[in-house]
């Protein structure tokens, strides 16, 4: 394996070191209500039609909203006009919606279905998010990511497993896991 650099900007060598430290810093485990899987059941997924689901870390994100609405955070660069942070919920729906535009579309915190040019243009879509000045302006304002990106492996039983995502290069902090 490759050198990896966690969330933390520190080198990994090994896949177990690396699995080690995501464990110690994940987030708590989200708990799927059942509309959002009875949702997940009806989509066309498969290796080849992805779906991509953004599982954000609220404690983190209420408290940067607070700090922004409050002035805490200051001297920040332009804002992208699909990024709101009147409200917590405005600002994932703000991300979620912009994500859904080069996907199969968006509902609940998935986008969905893909095909595989749709996921890679997502993907490429959340690196650009994650490089934005201002987003890389709170995120220094932040212990950990904001979110972790998952996969459906599983739609029937509706299993969620995370996307190793690569960090950005550095000074870039990683926003989404």
């Amino acid at each position: 394996m490759t050198e990896r650099r966690t969330k933390r900007n520190t080198y990994v060598k090994s896949e177990n070191e690396f699995k080690k430290i995501k464990r110690e810093t994940n987030f708590k485990t989200h708990e799927i209500s059942d509309e959002v899987k009875k949702f997940i059941k009806t989509l066309h997924i498969a290796d080849d039609d992805p779906a991509l689901g953004i599982m954000w870390n609220d404690e983190i994100l209420i408290e940067l909203i607070r700090r922004i609405n409050n002035g805490e955070i200051i001297d920040l660069p332009e804002r992208p006009n699909y990024i709101y942070t009147n409200t917590i919920t405005a600002f994932k729906d703000g991300i979620i919606a912009h994500l859904g535009e080069f996907g199969g579309g968006c509902r609940y915190n998935f986008i969905a279905p893909n095909d595989m040019d749709q996921y890679g243009d997502v993907l490429t879509r959340l690196r650009d998010i994650e490089l934005n000045p201002f987003i890389q302006v709170l995120r220094q304002h932040i212990d950990h990511s904001l979110a972790y990106c998952v996969k459906i492996a599983d739609k029937k039983n509706v299993t969620l497993v995370p996307i190793n995502r690569r960090a950005p290069p550095h000074p870039y902090l990683q926003v989404f896991d």
